[in-house]
């Protein structure tokens, strides 16, 4: 499997970021220079992933494929509806008991970042009330 070797970044999010590398989890589509990626070039049947995100980052993990069973279980199952990032069919959001329409988006689930971004009618209301 070939790989990029990044030589030189710039942008706010590499200064403030603490990072030792990226492995990248998407799809060929949006591969830099379109390298294959480990999920086209893997012949495991089942590609799914799993990320056990703690407080302590030397206690977070990655599993390959499927999940762990034992104490954890799985919240719920969604299909990706772009083959770029993992793009769902997004429904809905909320903030605490308020129920945001959001059900002509989608959204991008990214291990590789801690942004929340969205546009701004449903964003605005989620962070309507949090004080920061």
């Amino acid at each position: 499997m070939g790989f990029g070797e990044v030589t030189s970044v710039s942008g706010a999010s590499f200064q403030v970021s603490k990072m030792s590398g990226i492995l990248g989890l998407a799809y060929k589509s949006i591969s830099v220079d379109n390298l294959d990626t480990f999920m086209d070039l893997t012949n495991l049947t089942d590609k799914s992933f799993t990320f056990y995100l703690h407080t302590n980052p030397d206690e977070s993990y990655m599993t390959v494929p499927g999940m762990e069973s034992e104490n954890y279980m799985a919240i719920d199952k969604h299909n990706v509806v772009e083959q770029k990032y993992w793009a769902l069919k997004l429904d809905s959001a909320a903030n605490g008991n308020k129920t945001i329409d959001a059900s002509k988006y989608k959204a991008v689930i990214d291990s590789g970042t801690s942004l929340l971004v969205g546009p701004k009618e449903i964003v605005d209301q989620l962070i309507d009330g949090i004080n920061v």
